[in-house]
């Protein structure tokens, strides 16, 4: 795994970010799982600096008071740009905009969005499936309780469909966003049939 100075200081400043921010589920583990779950997956795929440090700070622009402007200061153009390149604006003129909106909104950011990006969002999906397998299993009151919309299996489709064509249907990251979407969708057919 790599480890330099500036993966550090993405460690630190999205432990601070989202220090009292917790995951959905029984366990209600803390936020920074998750960010430190997508590093790992990345690191399986790529030694890009920039890009093991947008999976750190991957919901940074969504989920906290941090800016696009101090995320470009502290980390560069670069780190931006594929961070953005995987945020949901989710809100437009202050009027909050709809999850179904927010989530095309987020696939056309995939289609124009760095390749970089891509790999992000590969990593953040697998681990955020792999995450409900583990959480909701045996929960599946549960799992409807805490996602309402059962939209969901389109937007993650369209996600994936996104990664394969833009990385290649063949791309190991691809393969296992693939597999992994697989076992969701078939959670989720036990869950609502």
């Amino acid at each position: 795994m790599i480890h330099t100075p500036q993966i550090e200081k993405a460690i630190h400043k999205a432990s601070l970010l989202h220090r009292k921010q917790v995951r959905k589920g029984e366990d209600e583990l803390p936020y920074i799982t998750h960010l430190f779950s997508v590093f790992v997956i990345l690191t399986k795929y790529t030694k890009d600096e920039d890009v093991l440090i947008s999976g750190l700070l991957h919901d940074t622009l969504e989920d906290t008071p941090y800016t696009a402007e101090e995320l470009e200061r502290d980390f560069g153009p670069r780190v931006r740009s594929i961070v953005e390149g995987v945020s949901e604006q989710k809100t437009k003129d202050g009027i909050v905009i709809e999850w179904e909106d927010r989530k095309r909104g987020y696939v056309q950011g995939l289609e124009t969005g760095p390749e970089e990006s891509l790999y992000v969002s590969a990593a953040d999906k697998i681990h955020n499936f792999q995450s409900t397998l583990d959480s909701y299993k045996d929960n599946k009151e549960g799992y409807k309780k805490d996602f309402v919309s059962k939209d969901r299996v389109l937007f993650y489709g369209s996600v994936v469909e996104v990664i394969a064509r833009r990385l290649g249907d063949n791309h190991p990251l691809s393969v296992r966003l693939q597999e992994m979407f697989n076992s969701y969708k078939d959670f989720l057919k036990s869950v609502y049939n």
